[in-house]
């Protein structure tokens, strides 16, 4: 320190925290060194305070400073009434418009004075000095929490112990009707005596101070305030906070039980359960609504359970109050084992009791299946089963195989986790939302349907990783899309009182569980005939059994597997029965999924697209009226109608539909695949507008995301090449063929490894990198990319589709440049038949293939043909084209230059 920053008291002048805390040490000392101590106490009170420190508060004399928060600080003092320590907390002062708030912490801090429970620091008095608000402690002689787990490693039975006195302290509390509002390890102290108390019961401020909002969290840069709204945000410390207090909901007793758990998670597992460096990336961390606890350390696997429920974002989902929490977790920190004569005398008092339990003799006490969830996972996924399906992966001799292996690892972890997030959140259902379950018609209750809808989320994680244990190349190759097609398992959480069955009906359909997953597992190694042969039999089962749900589900795998297998006719009749079964019967969900398939199958399969719209509005109608209302829903609705009104050639609308289908799905934070999607679909729309830079900034976003989803495991390579398809059609586009050839090969690559080789996608990779060759002068190149991309998109949606007009046009343009011209005009008018077949006269890619015709036909001499055609797209032009249209202006100008028989320009390349 130097003498600039001191006077003639021998104390700083700055508000250097550390000077502060150094300069309030022990004022004895002072005294024996000369210190003016009455002019260091004011000063370093208008530091603190900024306001003059008195020499008592009360009656206790104040001695030094203890610590400082974000309400105000503490300091050792003494009651010289009785001569002993207390702590004496100083609120600091707030603004005239807090004294409601002052008045409810007095108010609480007076109802904890009156409780006296060991695990709450007792309080003595709560005052007020001149205007400022004290609370006098006990004087606790011990270490924080924080410090205590900070001394190093510590047994588990250890930790639940101490951790379960600061339980007992807040259950207290709340039996008093005081809330907390900040626990954390710093806010109890472990004392000499071995007990803990809990402290600063109900002293949160019940607004927002600026301390708080720059408490850092996780060691990083403090909190970001930008999302919060002052007004109304009870203060905390974030990083503790439960997610409705994050928010600013004042919070209550379940708050409390949540900051315990998070507190509970980071004593055992060296970690809090949701991250974020700030309040933004908290939210939205627990807004995923998966906590991740950390890896094992050979605690009980209920006791994950117990800890999970108490973090659910959803307060009425955690435990239903901190008393069961706190018996769930005393009973999983004690042996499971039971010496034989307890068990024998358990045996003997339930007969008498006519309880009717029995315990093997030596054995295990029964563990309700609710607390299970940790085992039941790890019989589907354990090291035993990933070295396995590692050991398959690799002996498969598919391309990409052990990153495969990586991504299956790590999506069934994210999925499982989820699993049991869900699990303990319908086991709390079941126990404590009874009054709810009566109003579902039938004896079923709610968490009845979704303990058994989970059920079968395992059921198909398990027969995938059986098909995955003996996996073949192709089984291998469409890992990644098996993942992504698993079940969402936040649908099990809804809820339709007609989708209730009887609990006979759950017992017939657990039945078909096992055999329905495997048709799964079957569909997602490409084994659709397989699949198919054991679907069938088991939907005349469902049928015979009566429950509905059940029926619909598997009529609708049925549907996929024709459809996989090329069967499209079957795929969209198989739909519409789906579609009419559950409409019928009021099961909403599975209405809006039938409809807006057959959005997919009517619409881009089959090129019908008005019909396709048709199912459009059905769709929308089930949303509107039914009871599914989220925006990610609506949004991949008006995605998909976005793309059929692209395909039926009405761009702006499609784009403003398009653009209003991304606003929707990025509000409701859909899946990043999901948002990929959409980004894309925005970029073929405006690249077919001609608005080429615009549609390359939506392919770049999407490619962003699918980086950052790859990094984290979110997103498989599939989505990483749909952006870099769009990549590098835009740089072709732009005339950099040379960056376009490297994005569309890269593409290739990923798309032959991760998708089936006869793939419509697989084939317009090909397509539009043919197209580039061809630009770069590479003709023979390009003929083998084209001719391969008409066989799989023939293969794939057959011979009168829209795409298959597309490809066959760009292997026209490719024998065109190579100087073949009558093969070339014998291929547009291929192309231009297939296009009237399947869209009519008036649609945008046919008018496309007359101009084509009437380039082909000009350069052969053929100025009769051109002329024709030329006159019947100006006429389709001007009705179906604003007058101007600067294509019905270039398309004038062409007939005028042909009437005069110059000679004509060579055409620009055909986009796919």
């Amino acid at each position: 320190m130097t003498a600039s920053d001191t006077d003639a008291s021998g104390l700083p002048t700055g508000g250097s925290e550390t000077g502060r805390t150094a300069a309030l040490g022990d004022l004895a000392a002072l005294r024996g060194v000369g210190v003016d101590v009455e002019l260091a106490r004011r000063r370093l009170r208008g530091c603190l305070f900024g306001e003059v420190e008195p020499t008592r508060v009360g009656r206790y004399e104040v001695e030094r400073l203890l610590g400082t928060g974000g309400t105000g600080a503490v300091f050792r003092g003494h009651d010289p009434e009785l001569d002993r320590a207390v702590a004496l907390k100083i609120l600091r002062p707030v603004a005239d418009g807090d004294s409601l708030a002052n008045a409810r912490l007095v108010r609480e801090a007076q109802t904890i004075a009156r409780l006296a429970h060991p695990n709450i620091v007792a309080v003595f008095e709560v005052g007020n000095d001149d205007g400022r608000i004290f609370v006098a402690m006990e004087h606790v002689d011990g270490v924080t929490l924080r410090a205590w787990l900070r001394e190093g490693p510590r047994p588990l039975a250890e930790v639940l112990a101490v951790m379960l006195q600061a339980g007992r302290g807040l259950a207290a509390g709340h039996a008093a009707g005081v809330v907390h509002r900040d626990f954390k390890p710093e806010n109890a102290m472990l004392g000499a005596d071995g007990r803990v108390r809990v402290l600063d019961f109900g002293l949160a401020r019940g607004t927002v101070d600026a301390a708080v909002l720059t408490t850092p969290v996780a060691g990083t840069s403090a909190i970001d305030t930008s999302t919060l709204t002052p007004a109304g945000v009870v203060a905390g410390t974030p990083a503790y906070m439960a997610p409705e207090r994050l928010w600013g909901d004042a919070g209550d007793a379940r708050s409390d039980q949540f900051e315990f758990c998070v507190a509970l998670c980071e004593a055992i597992w060296g970690r809090r359960p949701f991250a974020g460096a700030t309040i933004g990336a908290l939210r939205g961390a627990m807004a995923k609504g998966h906590p991740e606890l950390g890896p094992a350390r050979g605690e009980p696997r209920r006791l994950r359970a117990i800890v999970r429920r108490g973090l659910m974002v959803d307060p009425m989902r955690r435990w239903p109050d901190m008393p069961s929490l706190l018996d769930a977790l005393e009973r999983a920190g004690t042996s499971r084992r039971v010496a034989p004569g307890l068990a024998l005398a358990a045996v003997g008092v339930a007969v008498v009791a006519g309880v009717g339990v029995s315990l093997r003799t030596g054995g295990e006490i029964p563990v309700h299946p609710c607390l299970e969830s940790d085992g039941r996972v790890a019989a589907v996924w354990d090291d035993g089963q990933r070295r396995r399906v590692n050991a398959a992966f690799g002996a498969s001799g598919a391309a990409g195989a052990e990153l495969n292996a990586r991504e299956v690892d790590a999506g069934l972890v994210r999925y499982l986790d989820r699993w049991r997030a869900q699990h303990a959140a319908a086991c709390d259902l079941g126990g404590v939302t009874a009054t709810q379950n009566a109003a579902i018609d039938d004896v079923s209750t709610r968490a009845d349907i979704q303990l058994a809808c989970l059920d079968a989320r395992l059921a198909d994680v398990r027969a995938l990783v059986e098909i995955w244990s003996g996996a073949d190349a192709e089984a291998v190759m469409r890992a990644p899309a098996a993942l992504a097609d698993l079940e969402p398992l936040d649908r099990c959480a809804e809820l339709d009182p007609l989708h209730a069955a009887s609990r006979s009906h759950l017992a017939a359909g657990a039945a078909l569980l096992e055999p329905l997953a495997r048709v799964k597992a079957l569909r997602a190694a490409g084994r659709w005939a397989d699949g198919l042969a054991i679907a069938e039999p088991l939907l005349q089962q469902a049928i015979g059994i009566g429950h509905g749900p059940t029926t619909i589900e598997i009529r609708r795998l049925v549907a996929l597997l024709h459809h996989d297998g090329g069967g499209f006719a079957q795929a969209e009749a198989t739909t519409a029965a789906v579609y009419a079964d559950a409409f019928a019967s009021r099961q909403d969900r599975a209405a809006f999924e039938a409809a807006l398939e057959l959005v997919t199958l009517i619409g881009d399969r089959g090129g019908r697209h008005d019909e396709a719209l048709l199912w459009g509005r059905r769709a929308e109608a089930v949303l509107d009226v039914g009871t599914v209302v989220d925006d990610d829903s609506r949004g991949r609705l008006q995605a998909q109608i976005g793309l059929v009104l692209y395909q039926r050639g009405e761009l702006e609308t499609a784009l403003a539909t398009q653009q209003g289908a991304l606003a929707l799905l990025e509000q409701a934070d859909a899946m990043p695949p999901i948002i990929i999607a959409a980004h894309c679909n925005l970029g073929l729309t405006l690249r077919q507008m001609n608005r080429v830079d615009d549609a390359r900034a939506h392919y770049r976003q999407a490619h962003t995301i699918a980086e950052a989803g790859r990094a984290s495991g979110e997103i498989n390579e599939s989505e990483l090449a749909q952006a870099l398809h769009g990549i590098g059609t835009t740089a072709y586009d732009q005339g950099r063929f040379a960056e376009a050839e490297v994005a569309l090969r890269q593409t290739l690559a990923i798309r032959e490894r991760v998708l089936d080789s006869g793939h419509v996608f697989v084939a317009a990779t090909a397509d539009q990198l043919g197209l580039t060759l061809v630009a770069l002068g590479r003709v023979d190149e390009a003929l083998i990319l084209h001719e391969r991309a008409v066989a799989m998109t023939e293969r794939a949606v057959g011979t009168d589709h829209t795409m298959t007009s597309s490809v066959v046009m760009n292997l026209a343009g490719a024998y065109r440049a190579k100087g073949d011209r009558v093969r070339a005009k014998a291929l547009v008018e291929r192309s231009l038949a297939i296009a009237i077949r399947a869209m009519g006269r008036d649609h945008a890619v046919t008018v496309q293939a007359m101009n084509n015709l009437a380039w082909i036909s000009a350069e052969m001499g053929d100025h009769a043909t051109a002329i024709s055609v030329l006159e019947e797209v100006i006429e389709i032009q001007r009705r179906t084209l604003r007058a101007d249209d600067a294509r019905v202006a270039e398309t004038e100008a062409f007939l005028a230059q042909l009437r005069g028989a110059p000679p004509t320009p060579t055409p620009p390349p055909r986009r796919h």
